[in-house]
């Protein structure tokens, strides 16, 4: 299947596909990533799990200083980025970058004073772009003394090929991080039962710590 991620540049919203087949034509077909030179040995991520931190609102006191907490499975590995850069992909081991069922991206946009609707709404409407058919089926935005959060599951295809994507995103005064989390439905599984392994991921894998 014809599964994508989208990473966010403040000037132009890009679109990556990753593909099983030939990559499909796009407005930004042979992309040249700003961080194509960040350099990361994927052997670092194939024994354990990682955690990665990522700003909301450092304009708090120490101690009271928001960040996004994201725990990923030793099941995973990168393909694209850097952990330690603000922008990364993650599919299972077994799977390759033009060829994958899960994608997991991660980015944060650190002083661009774009807020998490704005985020989710940009990845939204490049999916409804690239896509024969996007339909959300949930979606929130909640506004917070010190942040806020949004987030929209949408279900894609191309065809009779499915999948499920979070996007999910908080915000503070200047910064911004998210992530998106990518699976197809494959032919032993319902929508029902994806949508519902994303949400435990968000339950289980997604939060906000302070230091």
């Amino acid at each position: 299947m014809k599964l994508k991620l989208v990473w966010l540049n403040i000037i132009n919203p890009l679109l990556l596909l990753a593909s099983c087949s030939s990559p499909k034509e796009t407005n930004s077909k042979n992309i040249e990533s700003d961080f194509k030179n960040k350099s990361f040995n994927v052997q670092d991520t194939m024994d354990h799990n990682i955690t990665l931190l990522y700003p909301i609102n450092a304009m708090l006191r120490v101690g009271e200083r928001l960040n996004l907490k994201v725990d990923i499975s030793k099941d995973f590995h990168v393909i694209e980025g850097n952990p330690m850069g603000d922008y990364v992909e993650f599919v299972p081991k077994t799977e390759t970058k033009t060829c994958w069922t899960q994608n997991i991206t991660l980015q944060t946009l650190v002083g661009n004073r774009i807020s998490a609707k704005q985020a989710v709404e940009r990845v939204k409407q490049i999916f409804s772009n690239d896509f024969s058919y996007t339909k959300v089926l949930e979606e929130s935005v909640n506004h917070f003394d010190t942040y806020s959060h949004a987030y929209a599951y949408v279900l894609y295809s191309n065809g009779s090929e499915q999948a499920i994507v979070l996007i999910n995103y908080y915000s503070g005064p200047f910064d911004c991080s998210g992530m998106q989390y990518s699976i197809e439905i494959l032919n032993n599984q319902t929508a029902d039962q994806v949508l519902e392994n994303l949400k435990e991921f968000s339950k289980n894998n997604v939060a906000i710590i302070k230091f």
